[in-house]
């Protein structure tokens, strides 16, 4: 159960199939830090995920993951920076802004 003070942390992200109960949702994220916010973006061709975990106003780490691939895991190109970055996903490359 999770204690009242915590009750707006805990943002996950969850692969969900239209159609299908939301208790069978596969966890694709969980930030180490409960408070971090969230954002999820594609590649306009949906072969590429990009994570972005923000914490406070000046705490962004991208996480990456090609959708195509057999490995599911995450690979963070992006962190320590004293900014607000944003990203921009493209077909075969991204940018960083």
């Amino acid at each position: 159960m999770t204690p009242d003070e915590e009750l707006d942390y805990h943002r996950n992200i969850y692969f969900h199939t239209i159609g299908n109960n939301c208790e069978n949702d596969e966890l694709i994220y969980a930030d180490e830090d409960i408070t971090a916010w969230l954002g999820v973006s594609t590649s306009p061709d949906g072969s590429k995920l990009f994570i972005a975990a923000f914490k406070g106003w000046s705490d962004t780490k991208y996480y990456f993951r090609d959708l195509k691939s057999t490995n599911e895991e995450f690979l963070l190109i992006s962190e320590d920076h004293e900014a607000n970055l944003s990203i921009i996903p493209l077909d075969d490359r991204f940018i960083i802004r």
